[in-house]
């Protein structure tokens, strides 16, 4: 899968930056919208630095997924379920071990992807 636009995917890539050394990543959601529901997309990836977390960077990267899209879908472990629905977000379905196996492959290609855009955007900028 590429994040380039080469095979038709969208991406959005939303940054939370140090506001004091914006060259800082602190987190990062990567959103693919829906090709056919512009209220809808899937987070396929919301990471947060070791090093800032329990400070509401996540809660601040979902919050701003959820005010572009009314409708949001993930994957997540059973583990991270309380986390989002204290998010205000609910479980819809579940699925075994062997489908959380497959969605890591494809999580860990997307997030090495992003961190590749993301090194191209301090590149850039």
């Amino acid at each position: 899968m590429a994040l380039d636009g080469t095979r038709g995917l969208r991406v959005e890539l939303t940054l939370a930056l140090d506001a004091d050394a914006p060259d800082r990543l602190l987190g990062f959601a990567l959103v693919l919208p829906a090709q056919d529901n512009p209220q809808a997309c899937a987070l396929a990836y919301l990471a947060v630095d070791a090093n800032h977390r329990r400070k509401g960077i996540a809660r601040g990267l979902l919050d701003a997924v959820r005010g572009r899209y009314a409708c949001v879908e993930l994957s997540a472990f059973a583990q991270q379920v309380p986390w989002f629905e204290n998010m205000g977000l609910q479980v819809v379905a579940s699925a075994g071990p062997q489908a959380e196996r497959l969605r890591d492959v494809r999580l860990d290609t997307l997030a090495e992807q992003a961190r590749a855009c993301v090194s191209e955007r301090k590149r850039v900028h």
